[in-house]
């Protein structure tokens, strides 16, 4: 088991629990001014949070970051949250979104339209589940497919108050999930997949990732390659208020791996989302939603990855 599977974060589902009872009880706009004095006791008795977000706010900012910080940081993150109870009960018209994707909306509109859907990668940076407002604002529509570990306590609450969102997202580990992935795409629906947390150590690889190795799954690649489609990566980025920005970019048109060794040869791939990811987190460092180590899960710390070009 990986790092992050194993790490419990203290009251986590107990704090994604009061944040439903306030959406549902205030509304958006009363539960956005109490997430302050919930997130300023979350920044000051989660000494083990505040040290990692420090830590990646000094590598993704280049600079000394102090509570106000950190405190931006876990806000950011609670609000997130917050959004997430009315995008999941698909009130779509609370928010505002906007997309950067240098053209490639019209590629992948003309791909939806010809039935033919997409591998989107994401990652915990931003808002995952805000992926369902490209679908409605834009008529892109995302499937997610999902290993039990990263949705359980989130999906476990929100599918509470919205059993159909469980319709939407693809467990990997289930017996039918390739068959459910081929068919959504053959329909013209996308499939998003979180692509920087390992969850089978045999399958990461090391790259350099803000000036440190870090540990990195090639199963996203290695899926992508399977399924013979485009590959995007996708990154929804929480911009204040209402405002979600998504950012779109071409990985590849179609992903070819070596047979004897496509650990191996996923590397490039792996490598260029790494670099946009990189990038996406000094655009927007409050959006990193990983609050643990994320540089100790590397198997081999001081060996990094050199880079490589991906077609």
């Amino acid at each position: 088991m990986s790092h992050w599977v194993e790490k419990e974060e203290r009251s986590n589902l107990a704090t994604i629990r009061l944040i439903v009872v306030l959406a549902r009880s205030l509304g958006r706009r009363a539960g956005r001014a109490l997430l302050y004095p919930i997130t300023l006791y979350f920044v000051i008795f989660s000494r083990g949070g505040y040290r990692v977000s420090k830590d990646f706010l000094q590598r993704a900012m280049n600079t000394q970051p102090g509570f106000r910080h950190v405190f931006q940081h876990y806000y950011a993150f609670a609000s997130t949250l917050l959004d997430n109870v009315f995008i999941s009960a698909d009130q779509f018209d609370l928010f505002d979104i906007e997309i950067c994707d240098n053209g490639w909306r019209k590629v992948i509109r003309a791909d939806t339209s010809a039935g033919r859907g997409s591998i989107f990668l994401g990652a915990h940076l931003g808002s995952f589940y805000a992926m369902r407002l490209t679908g409605d604002k834009f008529n892109i529509p995302v499937a997610a497919m999902m290993h039990r570990a990263e949705s359980s306590k989130i999906m476990q609450v929100l599918a509470e108050q919205a059993p159909s969102l469980k319709r939407n997202i693809i467990e990997i580990t289930d017996p039918d999930a390739w068959i459910r992935a081929k068919s959504l795409l053959d329909e013209g629906i996308s499939i998003a997949i979180l692509a920087d947390r390992s969850v089978n150590a045999d399958s990461n690889l090391q790259i350099d990732f803000l000036g440190k190795p870090a540990s990195f799954p090639a199963g996203p690649v290695i899926i992508s390659s399977l399924l013979k489609v485009p590959v995007y990566t996708i990154f929804t980025l929480y911009r204040g208020k209402a405002l979600y920005q998504v950012h779109i970019h071409r990985l590849s048109e179609s992903i070819r791996l070596d047979r004897t060794d496509r650990l191996e040869s996923a590397r490039p791939y792996v490598t260029r989302y790494v670099r946009q990811l990189e990038d996406h987190c000094r655009l927007a460092p409050y959006n990193w939603f990983n609050f643990y180590d994320f540089w100790a899960a590397a198997e081999k710390p001081g060996t990094a990855d050199h880079e490589q070009s991906a077609d």
